[in-house]
């Protein structure tokens, strides 16, 4: 997460600057909504950048399963501007659940109905079958989603049966990476990076020290926890 370059050789800070001008430049030309980059997804396409991702990120994050997760909690979050922290994370967990069981069911069916006739394709026929068993135990080759070939591919033919199998990898990595994404972000909303203002007030500082004590010491703060001097010797 401390890297200056990703891992397409182009500097993070100029992606992450691409999405702020991005979202500046939205009413004139909303592209990043093209691109799935929506309140629901927000979290990890910053997470994914800032680890460095670049473009792959956007092949991940647009794809249709990850759309149509998108739409779903974006309409639970109304349609007058609420904010999405207002869905509950288990109402979100339960959207995403449903829709991994839902493409997992599609890709078994489509598998199912392939028919596989030559000794070539017979020995496809085992491997495909070997990698259902994986990904019925979630037990996929993360790398592989972000790959740049087999994102395009998918995106290109989201119904194959390599598509549908992109599909369930990419909204079981989503399901993954959400508590580093919505670490990161916490991080960066009580260090106050942006605009360094903690309150006008101390009902607001108040606020904030609070939110700052919950980012320290609450549930998920052996995420950002430094476990021994050497280790922050290496950060420093």
């Amino acid at each position: 997460m401390d890297e200056v370059t990703g891992q397409d050789g182009k500097r993070i800070s100029d992606w992450l600057s691409a999405m702020v001008n991005a979202h500046v430049d939205v009413a004139k030309d909303p592209y990043v909504f093209d691109l799935n980059v929506n309140r629901a997804t927000y979290n990890h396409v910053n997470f994914l950048l800032r680890a460095g991702k670049g473009k792959s990120t956007f092949l991940f994050i647009a794809q249709p399963a990850l759309k149509e997760y998108a739409n779903a909690v974006n309409s639970l979050g109304g349609m007058y501007g609420s904010h999405i922290d207002s869905v509950t994370t288990k109402r979100k967990g339960d959207i995403l659940n449903d829709m991994i069981k839902d493409y997992f069911a599609r890709f078994s069916k489509k598998l199912d109905e392939t028919k596989f006739s030559s000794e070539g394709e017979l020995e496809w026929r085992e491997r495909w079958y070997a990698m259902k068993d994986k990904l019925r135990n979630h037990d996929i080759n993360w790398n592989g989603v972000f790959s740049e070939k087999h994102a395009e591919a998918a995106l290109r033919n989201p119904d194959s049966l390599a598509g549908l199998y992109f599909q369930v990898a990419c909204l079981l990595a989503f399901d993954k990476m959400d508590v580093y994404a919505q670490a990161l972000s916490n991080l960066v909303r009580v260090s106050k990076i942006d605009t360094k203002k903690f309150g006008n007030d101390i009902v607001q500082q108040i606020n904030f020290l609070n939110s700052y004590n919950n980012f320290c010491y609450g549930d998920d703060s052996d995420i950002w926890t430094l476990s021994n001097k050497s280790d922050l010797q290496s950060v420093i």
